[in-house]
């Protein structure tokens, strides 16, 4: 006790920390623990929603430049009945070749009857060989469609990523005009 009295841990009269003070310094720690938790929450799911927002991103990027490329090199195009899809593309290359491409939405391998999310197929024909990869995942069937409008084609893309909080959607219109079919131009009547 001499010891403890000589460093100056106790002075006479005091018994140590009162319950009050203890609840007090309880209450002070959990509110700090529970900012530093509601924190680090706020900047997981801002990240996640960030994360989210560019692979929707992507999957519209990627959708819009391949048909956008297909439909530059394209001297048919026939748009389906269902929003557009199939979207049938077809041309023949400076060596003679028919190409034919055809994209249409896909259910995901995955989905169940909760996720109504579709994935863009394209399949390409070269002079009857073929080939399928899928071009675009996470698409929104209802609002990704395809229409003619005079000789353009107008595709609106739009991809959703994610659940809640961390949910992201990304939509694209893009307008493009096939090439020449080497046909002049109708003239209006006057």
């Amino acid at each position: 006790m001499k010891i403890m009295r000589r460093w100056g841990l106790i002075h006479k009269g005091q018994g140590g920390i009162t319950l009050v003070e203890l609840l007090v310094a309880i209450v002070l720690v959990g509110m700090i623990s529970l900012g530093i938790t509601m924190g680090i929450s706020q900047v997981l799911v801002i990240n996640a929603r960030a994360s989210n927002h560019m692979i929707a991103v992507r999957q519209v990027q990627q959708a819009g430049d391949r048909v956008s490329k297909d439909v530059l090199q394209a001297q048919n195009v026939t748009a389906g009945a269902n929003s557009g899809f199939p979207l049938t593309l077809a041309w023949k290359d400076l060596q003679d070749k028919v190409h034919k491409v055809e994209y249409n939405l896909k259910e995901t391998p995955s989905s169940s009857s909760s996720n109504t999310l579709k994935v863009l197929e394209r399949k390409h024909t070269i002079d009857g060989d073929s080939y399928t990869r899928v071009i675009a995942r996470y698409l929104d069937p209802g609002d990704t469609w395809c229409e003619e409008v005079g000789r353009k084609l107008v595709f609106n893309v739009t991809a959703v990523v994610g659940n809640g909080p961390q949910r992201a959607v990304e939509s694209r219109v893009y307008e493009v005009e096939p090439r020449p079919t080497g046909k002049p131009p109708e003239e209006p009547e006057e």
